[in-house]
């Protein structure tokens, strides 16, 4: 641990935790020249491993522009945001006992679109996972619909 002093009255200390995942407790204790004693002890949590968030259900390839997303994340957090080309990030609650998620959206672009699930822990970790949905829009059907009669 390495400390310095501030002040005549405080100190800073610096102490590097060692990469692991649970509680870690910090006492310091302060004598003065008269003997007398003070101990302090804080306790907190080190978490330092991303949520898992998972898309479970969603289309491939679709001709409606709106659209079903779930998922589910391996630890409780209060919401998932959705990224989706051409909109703002949509946030949707995740269900607190099964860990769930779902939400509709409307995709503003034909062909690709990557859809990007984000969920941050209370430590500030964020875990993603994405997928692609490829969106066939109205003229694209039209366009597909005409190929089949001419090729008759």
């Amino acid at each position: 641990m390495e400390t310095r002093k501030f002040n005549r009255t405080s100190w800073i200390g610096t102490y590097k935790i060692k990469p692991f995942e649970g509680e870690a407790t910090i006492k310091v204790q302060a004598q003065d020249r008269a003997g007398n004693l003070a101990k302090k002890e804080l306790s907190f949590m080190v978490d330092v491993t991303p949520p898992k968030v998972a898309i479970t259900e969603i289309p491939a390839r679709t001709e409606e522009a709106t659209i079903i997303v779930k998922g589910i994340v391996d630890e409780p957090v209060q919401e998932v945001e959705l990224e989706i080309p051409g909109l703002p990030p949509i946030k949707t609650p995740v269900e607190k006992e099964k860990l769930t998620w779902k939400t509709d959206i409307t995709l503003q672009k034909t062909g690709n679109n990557l859809i990007v699930a984000k969920a941050v822990d209370e430590a500030g970790n964020t875990g993603k996972d994405s997928r692609i949905v490829y969106y066939v829009g109205p003229i694209d059907i039209i366009r597909g619909d005409i190929g089949k009669l001419s090729s008759k």
